[in-house]
């Protein structure tokens, strides 16, 4: 499966820009996400609200913002869970059709794709019922 706004059904709704997915038609419903006691309309734009500096602190805000998402709206979690859960992700796809040059490194098949590995790492800790990830040595921002 293809995880992108593009798609249809649960494709579309695993991926950031709900929003964009739904004005698209590729859902119905919208998936607004609580972080840091702020609501947003979707994932991406808590993702780019709160984006920080490296790859690896981006990397571990998309795990924190996808662990809310998932927790927020646990219907994403059991459909994850009854497709195969874990192994399933890993064989999913992200690729958006973008032009950029290079390719984005959050694109790409299963696990070589920076999205797919946060959306595996967020679907483990949210099942776990774990905490999100720390962004910072004293604690996470976004509990």
């Amino acid at each position: 499966m293809n995880i992108f706004s593009g798609e249809i059904g649960l494709g579309a709704a695993l991926t950031n820009p709900t929003e964009l997915a739904k004005h698209k038609g590729g859902i119905t419903c919208s998936y607004p996400v609580v972080v840091s006691h702020r609501r947003f309309p979707d994932a991406e734009a808590a993702y780019h609200f709160f984006k920080l500096g490296t790859a690896a602190e981006n990397d571990r805000l998309m795990v924190t913002v996808l662990v809310h998402k998932l927790r927020q709206h646990p219907r994403l979690l059991e459909a994850i869970t009854q497709k195969g859960g874990e192994a399933f992700l890993r064989s999913c796809t992200h690729l958006t059709n973008s032009t950029r040059n290079p390719p984005s490194t959050w694109e790409g098949v299963g696990v070589k794709s920076r999205f797919i590995q946060a959306l595996v790492e967020s679907y483990v800790i949210a099942l776990a019922g774990g905490p999100p990830p720390s962004l910072t040595p004293q604690g996470s921002l976004f509990d």
